[in-house]
């Protein structure tokens, strides 16, 4: 009995250290200070590329007024990368543009995530931004080409905002409008070529003579 308690309590006092541990690596993270439209501490991606990216990005600031910005964290050091991107957006102000985006890309982790704001939420749904994610951001970042999932991302995201894909919800398994009316007019020449088949047949009998 008292062999038991002994390994019971080993056992607890294991789990609290590495709770402490794992506590204890999370807090070692520190946040980068902002450095325009792309934060890259880890220099991910080469400088004329990231250059070209920024210009790229004001330009289409410049034209929709939505404040776009990237950032590359070598790692989460066991943080949330939600609770990381919040903290982000309000350590540099974008949490006071309520049409400020952030979107925050994991390296290590091969995570990311946009964060956007206030006034994008009748928009950019956590399904539509789940699909950007997965289908723009993680293909070139699992890749390693991290200014295309900056790029593709961007694109993406603002398409959405245009409204551009809002009609069809392609994992939704909608049907657009268009699919409809040629669904319509299918069925409305289907019955009216039975009901010539049916005329012509009833045409084709002898009339019946009354006496």
């Amino acid at each position: 009995m008292i062999g038991y308690k002994c390994m019971l309590a080993k056992t607890i006092a294991a789990l609290f250290l590495s709770l402490c541990a794992i506590a204890a690596h999370a807090e070692e993270i520190v946040l980068p200070p902002n450095d325009g439209f792309i934060t890259d501490p880890g220099d991910s991606i080469p400088l004329a590329e990231e250059e070209e990216l920024e210009r790229s990005m004001g330009e289409e600031r410049k034209r929709t007024g939505v404040e776009f910005v990237a950032v590359i964290l070598p790692t989460l050091a066991g943080r949330d990368i939600a609770h990381l991107a919040w903290e982000l957006r309000t350590k540099w102000g974008i949490e006071r543009n309520e049409s400020g985006i952030l979107l925050l890309i994991a390296r290590e982790e091969g995570k990311a995530l946009m964060a956007p704001g206030k006034s994008h939420d009748g928009v950019l749904t956590d399904a539509v931004l789940e699909e950007i994610i997965t289908e723009s951001v993680l293909p070139p970042l699992r890749r390693g080409n991290y200014a295309a999932a900056i790029a593709d991302g961007a694109d993406a995201l603002h398409r959405r905002l245009r409204g551009e894909n809002a009609g069809v919800d392609k994992h939704s398994g909608a049907v657009p409008i268009k699919g409809y009316s040629i669904i319509i007019a299918f069925l409305v020449l289907l019955a009216f070529s039975a009901w010539m088949r049916s005329r012509r047949s009833r045409a084709g009998q002898p009339k019946r003579r009354h006496r």
